[in-house]
Protein backbone atom coordinates (compact mmCIF):
# COMPACT_ATOMS: atom_id res chain seq x y z
CA UNK A 1 0.00 0.00 0.00
CA UNK A 2 1.91 3.66 -1.01
CA UNK A 3 0.02 6.37 0.87
CA UNK A 4 0.03 9.60 -0.69
CA UNK A 5 1.79 12.22 1.16
CA UNK A 6 -0.72 15.10 0.43
CA UNK A 7 -3.15 12.92 2.84
CA UNK A 8 -0.58 12.36 5.60
CA UNK A 9 -1.58 13.15 9.04
CA UNK A 10 0.62 16.71 9.78
CA UNK A 11 -0.76 18.39 12.56
CA UNK A 12 -3.46 18.24 15.13
CA UNK A 13 -5.97 19.30 12.64
CA UNK A 14 -5.82 16.21 10.40
CA UNK A 15 -5.80 13.97 13.82
CA UNK A 16 -9.10 15.64 14.87
CA UNK A 17 -10.94 15.05 11.20
CA UNK A 18 -9.13 11.52 11.49
CA UNK A 19 -10.40 10.72 14.65
CA UNK A 20 -13.89 12.10 13.53
CA UNK A 21 -14.31 10.30 10.93
CA UNK A 22 -13.53 7.11 12.50
CA UNK A 23 -16.12 7.72 15.21
CA UNK A 24 -18.73 8.18 12.48
CA UNK A 25 -18.30 5.32 10.28
CA UNK A 26 -18.49 3.63 13.44
CA UNK A 27 -21.54 4.46 14.16
CA UNK A 28 -22.57 4.13 10.55
CA UNK A 29 -21.42 0.57 10.77
CA UNK A 30 -23.61 -0.01 13.84
CA UNK A 31 -26.63 1.64 12.19
CA UNK A 32 -27.10 4.20 15.00
CA UNK A 33 -27.13 8.18 15.81
CA UNK A 34 -24.29 9.15 17.94
CA UNK A 35 -22.52 11.55 20.23
CA UNK A 36 -18.17 12.39 19.29
CA UNK A 37 -16.41 15.06 21.77
CA UNK A 38 -13.90 17.14 21.02
CA UNK A 39 -11.48 18.50 23.60
CA UNK A 40 -8.22 20.19 22.69
CA UNK A 41 -6.24 21.52 25.53
CA UNK A 42 -3.46 24.07 24.49
CA UNK A 43 -0.15 23.31 27.52
CA UNK A 44 1.35 26.48 26.47
CA UNK A 45 4.17 27.37 24.53
CA UNK A 46 6.90 24.62 23.88
CA UNK A 47 4.50 22.32 25.68
CA UNK A 48 2.57 19.05 23.70
CA UNK A 49 -1.06 19.94 23.46
CA UNK A 50 -3.61 17.27 25.12
CA UNK A 51 -5.99 16.54 21.81
CA UNK A 52 -9.22 13.65 23.01
CA UNK A 53 -11.80 13.15 20.78
CA UNK A 54 -14.59 10.67 22.42
CA UNK A 55 -17.23 8.95 21.27
CA UNK A 56 -20.39 6.29 22.79
CA UNK A 57 -20.17 3.53 20.09
CA UNK A 58 -19.30 -0.24 21.19
CA UNK A 59 -15.84 0.13 22.02
CA UNK A 60 -13.14 -1.91 21.96
CA UNK A 61 -10.63 -4.60 23.82
CA UNK A 62 -7.29 -4.25 24.01
CA UNK A 63 -7.04 -7.42 21.69
CA UNK A 64 -8.99 -5.74 19.13
CA UNK A 65 -7.16 -2.67 18.98
CA UNK A 66 -4.24 -4.18 18.64
CA UNK A 67 -5.44 -5.60 15.73
CA UNK A 68 -6.84 -2.75 14.08
CA UNK A 69 -4.07 0.25 15.48
CA UNK A 70 -1.28 -2.62 15.88
CA UNK A 71 -0.35 -3.86 12.30
CA UNK A 72 0.92 -1.02 9.73
CA UNK A 73 -0.77 -0.95 6.27
CA UNK A 74 -3.92 -3.22 5.90
CA UNK A 75 -7.15 -1.50 5.84
CA UNK A 76 -9.50 -2.22 9.16
CA UNK A 77 -11.85 0.60 8.66
CA UNK A 78 -14.63 -1.88 7.63
CA UNK A 79 -14.10 -0.63 3.21
CA UNK A 80 -12.19 -4.01 2.89
CA UNK A 81 -15.35 -5.73 3.92
CA UNK A 82 -17.55 -3.58 2.01
CA UNK A 83 -19.36 -1.64 4.40
CA UNK A 84 -20.07 1.97 3.81
CA UNK A 85 -17.16 3.98 5.17
CA UNK A 86 -14.73 6.68 4.40
CA UNK A 87 -11.97 5.41 5.69
CA UNK A 88 -10.31 5.33 1.71
CA UNK A 89 -7.15 7.45 2.33
CA UNK A 90 -4.99 4.99 3.17
CA UNK A 91 -4.03 6.57 6.53
CA UNK A 92 -5.21 5.81 10.02
CA UNK A 93 -5.87 6.61 13.57
CA UNK A 94 -2.37 4.57 14.32
CA UNK A 95 -0.64 7.44 11.54
CA UNK A 96 -1.83 10.24 14.69
CA UNK A 97 1.49 9.05 16.81
CA UNK A 98 3.93 10.46 14.38
CA UNK A 99 2.30 13.58 16.17
CA UNK A 100 3.57 12.41 19.81
CA UNK A 101 2.64 10.17 22.22
CA UNK A 102 -0.74 8.45 21.34
CA UNK A 103 -3.00 6.77 23.72
CA UNK A 104 -6.23 4.86 22.67
CA UNK A 105 -9.00 4.48 25.70
CA UNK A 106 -12.07 1.99 25.35
CA UNK A 107 -14.48 1.27 26.90
CA UNK A 108 -15.69 -2.20 25.24
CA UNK A 109 -18.57 -4.37 26.14
CA UNK A 110 -17.09 -6.04 28.63
CA UNK A 111 -17.76 -3.03 30.83
CA UNK A 112 -13.81 -2.48 31.11
CA UNK A 113 -11.35 -0.04 30.29
CA UNK A 114 -8.74 -1.50 27.66
CA UNK A 115 -6.09 1.13 26.74
CA UNK A 116 -3.11 1.39 24.09
CA UNK A 117 0.00 3.16 24.28
CA UNK A 118 0.89 3.80 20.73
CA UNK A 119 4.42 5.21 21.33
CA UNK A 120 5.01 1.47 22.77
CA UNK A 121 3.74 -0.24 19.59
CA UNK A 122 5.53 2.00 17.24
CA UNK A 123 8.91 1.19 19.58
CA UNK A 124 8.57 -2.19 18.67
CA UNK A 125 7.93 -1.59 15.26
CA UNK A 126 11.30 0.00 15.34
CA UNK A 127 13.19 -2.44 17.05
CA UNK A 128 12.04 -5.15 15.08
CA UNK A 129 13.01 -4.05 11.93
CA UNK A 130 16.95 -2.30 13.09
CA UNK A 131 17.45 -5.93 14.81
CA UNK A 132 16.11 -7.38 11.84
CA UNK A 133 18.60 -5.31 9.64
CA UNK A 134 21.15 -5.53 12.03
CA UNK A 135 20.89 -9.19 12.44
CA UNK A 136 21.18 -9.33 8.35
CA UNK A 137 24.46 -7.32 8.48
CA UNK A 138 26.00 -9.98 10.89
CA UNK A 139 24.89 -12.86 8.23
CA UNK A 140 26.62 -10.41 5.64
CA UNK A 141 29.87 -9.98 7.69
CA UNK A 142 30.31 -13.45 9.21
CA UNK A 143 28.48 -15.99 7.16
CA UNK A 144 29.93 -19.14 8.47
CA UNK A 145 28.71 -17.90 12.27
CA UNK A 146 24.94 -19.07 10.50
CA UNK A 147 26.09 -21.81 8.27
CA UNK A 148 23.97 -24.88 9.13
CA UNK A 149 21.58 -22.71 12.03
CA UNK A 150 18.21 -23.72 12.27
CA UNK A 151 15.15 -21.31 11.85
CA UNK A 152 15.15 -22.17 15.88
CA UNK A 153 18.09 -21.04 16.11
CA UNK A 154 17.94 -17.64 14.15
CA UNK A 155 14.98 -17.03 15.86
CA UNK A 156 16.46 -17.28 19.58
CA UNK A 157 19.81 -15.17 18.28
CA UNK A 158 16.50 -12.79 16.62
CA UNK A 159 14.68 -13.14 20.17
CA UNK A 160 17.70 -12.38 22.27
CA UNK A 161 18.39 -8.92 20.24
CA UNK A 162 15.23 -8.07 20.39
CA UNK A 163 15.32 -8.89 24.40
CA UNK A 164 18.36 -6.42 24.46
CA UNK A 165 17.22 -3.27 22.40
CA UNK A 166 13.54 -3.34 23.03
CA UNK A 167 13.53 -2.04 26.67
CA UNK A 168 15.89 0.93 25.13
CA UNK A 169 13.30 1.44 22.17
CA UNK A 170 10.85 1.57 24.86
CA UNK A 171 12.32 4.25 26.94
CA UNK A 172 12.95 6.37 24.14
CA UNK A 173 9.36 6.21 22.68
CA UNK A 174 7.61 6.12 25.89
CA UNK A 175 8.70 7.11 28.94
CA UNK A 176 6.91 6.21 31.98
CA UNK A 177 4.67 3.52 29.97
Amino acid sequence: MVQDARLAIRDVYDAIVELVTNSDDRYQILGVKGLVEIELGRQGKGKPSILRVRDFADGMTTDQMNRKLGRIGGRVSGIEAGKAVRGTNSRGAKDIAALGRVTFESIAEDGRMHALHFRVLLAEVVAEALCARRLQGNIEANPRDFEGMSWDDYYRHFAGMMSEFLPKAHGLMAPGV
